[in-house]
Parts: C-alpha cells; structure tokens; sequence
C-alpha cells in the first residue's frame, strides 16, 4: 500500500512538474513574441519617420542640392562625351574629359572627401567605399548599410537617418582623358560671369565664442571673406579654414560657386600659433 501511494505521489509532483514547466514556456513564448512585436512598430515607425524626411527632402532641397552638385562638377569637368559613359550599375554616370593632370585629379578627388563636415561620418566613409570598390559590392554595402539611392545612382542618396548627400560624378568615377584643352574662361569664371551680385549675409560660427555675422557680395572670393572676418577678430593670427554646406572655401573660388545664400551659417577653424594661444 505505501509503495503504490509512494508511486501515485511522485506521478502526481511528476505532472505538475511538466504543467509548471509548459505554463512557463508558454509565457516566455507570449513575452518573446510581445517583444518581437515591439521591436518591430519601433522599426515601422523609424522607418516611416525617414521615408516622410526623405520625402520633404525631395522638393526644393533635392533641386538646390542638384544645383550645388552640378557647380561642384564644373570645377574638374571640362566636357561630357557624347553618347558615352563610365562606369557600371549604381556607379554608371556620363563619360566625361577634364583639363586637370592625373595628379590634379586626384588631389581634387581626396580634398572632395576630407572636407566633408556635414551630415553623418559614418556615411561619408561608407559612401567612399562605395566608391573605391565594384559596383556589386558597392550595391551590397549600401543596401546593408540602409542608403536609399535617387535614380539607382551613387551621385545623390540618402542615409539611414533621410538626411541627402551628394557626390559629384568625378569622385565616383575617374575622366576619360587628362589635359584636355581649357575652355577661354574657367568654370569658376563662368559662374561668376552669370552670377547675379547682391549684398549676403553671413553667420561665422567660431567653434568656442560666440557668432560674427557680416555682410559680403556673393561673386566675392573665399579670400575677401577671410580678410573680412579676420580684420572682425582682434588679435587674430594663424591659419584659418572655413567650410559652408559641407564644403571647404578656397581662396581663390566666387562664394556664388558654392551656391552660398544670404543667412547661411560658415564653420570657421581658427588654428592659432603657439604665441597667441599663450596670450
């Protein structure tokens, strides 16, 4: 008797074992599969948020940033070639020739990337490369990486985030033929010819102080720019960069090149010497 009661017991604290055991597993199921549910409104609701940003972003920001592409291009391009073009997949764009040597090139091509200092780093080295490699690889890490292309083309896309970057052509792909003969006036002049000149201004944006703003012509130089703000600065000495749009000015380029407009802010980097650091 105490055997079969011993027996009945242990099947008994047996299946309610296993009753215990399947109710948990049941609720961790119904956990996991809330948190699976979660987890993936979370990503339907980032993704919508970038679709509507990549949406605002295509009216009249895609056509000003098309503009700036298109001035950017005419700094190395020196003609398309006809019926011809470079490149394959997402990597394809016109052929095209330019009157800078090799070297010139290249250099034009590595001050296009260090100077990018808007928008997310990340990208900016993903979207390089994108460019340094094959078209199907380049596909593969910007599908995995999340970009959105316009037109199935490298030259304008858009990151994780919705936010817009641009590549001008000759990053993405090198010209089919060097030194080719220069046009009667540069591409830099021929902007400033057609230019119309008005009185902009600008907010220079020092990394530590507080904002300059000034007032400038827009065919002025990056040059006169300096001169303007540096004679605002008392005491200032040393090498001063500035970057506007994600794009450095040069010296000797028209603001109106950059397509620079009145209330845009400049990133100015005042690098001092030694001695006025002290002082």
């Amino acid at each position: 008797i105490n055997a079969e009661y011993m027996g009945e017991n242990i099947k008994y604290k047996m299946g309610c074992g296993a009753q215990t055991r399947e109710s948990e597993s049941s609720e961790t199921r119904i956990v996991m599969q809330e948190s699976s549910s979660r987890a993936d409104h979370q990503h339907a609701q980032r993704e919508v948020v970038r679709m509507e940003r990549i949406g605002e972003m295509a009216g009249g920001l895609y056509e000003r940033n098309e503009a700036q592409l298109r001035e950017e291009e005419k700094q190395v391009v020196s003609g398309f070639v006809e019926g011809k073009s470079a490149g394959e997949g997402i990597k394809k764009t016109r052929a095209y020739e330019t009157h800078l040597s090799e070297a010139e090139y290249l250099a034009k091509k590595e001050l296009f990337w260090s100077t990018r200092v808007q928008g997310n780093p990340l990208t900016w080295n993903t979207l390089k490369v994108m460019c340094e490699t094959d078209q199907e690889t380049a596909q593969i890490i910007g599908s995995e990486y999340g970009l959105t292309l316009h037109n199935k083309s490298m030259r304008i896309s858009y990151g994780p985030a919705g936010d817009l970057y641009c590549i001008p052509i000759y990053v993405i792909n090198p010209p089919s033929k060097y030194n080719c003969a220069s046009k009667k006036t540069s591409p830099l002049e021929d902007v400033k010819a057609s230019a119309k000149t008005e009185m902009i201004s600008l907010t220079m944006r020092r990394v530590i102080k507080s904002d300059i703003k000034l007032s400038i012509e827009n065919t002025k130089c990056g040059r006169e720019l300096r001169t303007i703000f540096l004679e605002s600065i008392q005491n200032a000495t040393g090498k001063l960069r500035m970057f506007c749009i994600g794009k450095e000015i040069e010296d000797n380029v028209p603001l109106c090149n950059y397509s620079i407009q009145n209330n845009y802010v400049v990133i100015c980097c005042l690098l001092y010497t030694s001695e006025a650091a002290d002082e």
